[in-house]
């Protein structure tokens, strides 16, 4: 049986809930050098600077043990983006109000196919989850 974290540590006391808040803040890391590393051997480096940069991970912390790591950057919208829609025929295509994000674009379009986060992300998976039960453990009985 599978069980989420923030569930198992419902009634957990703080000294558990901060050792597993290091084990997140410290794996968010190592996965945001795996990234940017990435990022570099696909070769997105100069142009997308703003990418690189924007990628983030949120803290956690004792009373919210949950990472989320993120890269938001969007392309502006088009100038004109009704300009050419009758070539795409009665329908209509809306854009996103914050404009295209444009690593998700480099990381799943056919076109580029420049993956860095899920590469990442599946390297370390496994050895994070390790990290986060031996220091719960320990944490848990008391070491």
């Amino acid at each position: 049986m599978r069980i989420s974290l923030q569930r198992f540590l419902k009634d957990a006391d703080e000294r558990v809930r901060d050792a597993c808040a290091k084990v997140l803040n410290q794996a968010a890391k190592e996965l945001e050098v795996q990234i940017k590393s990435n990022m570099s051997a696909q070769g997105i480096q100069s142009r997308s600077g703003r990418l690189r940069a924007s990628v983030t991970a949120t803290t956690a912390t004792a009373q919210k043990p949950a990472v989320v790591v993120r890269s938001e950057v969007y392309a502006k919208l088009p100038k004109r983006p009704g300009k050419n829609r009758r070539l795409w025929g009665k329908g209509s295509i809306r854009y996103p109000s914050k404009g295209v994000a444009y690593g998700r674009i480099l990381e799943f379009s056919p076109r580029y196919q420049k993956a860095f986060f899920y590469p990442a992300w599946y390297k370390l998976k496994n050895q994070i989850k390790e990290d986060i039960i031996d220091e719960v453990g320990k944490a848990w009985s008391g070491k």
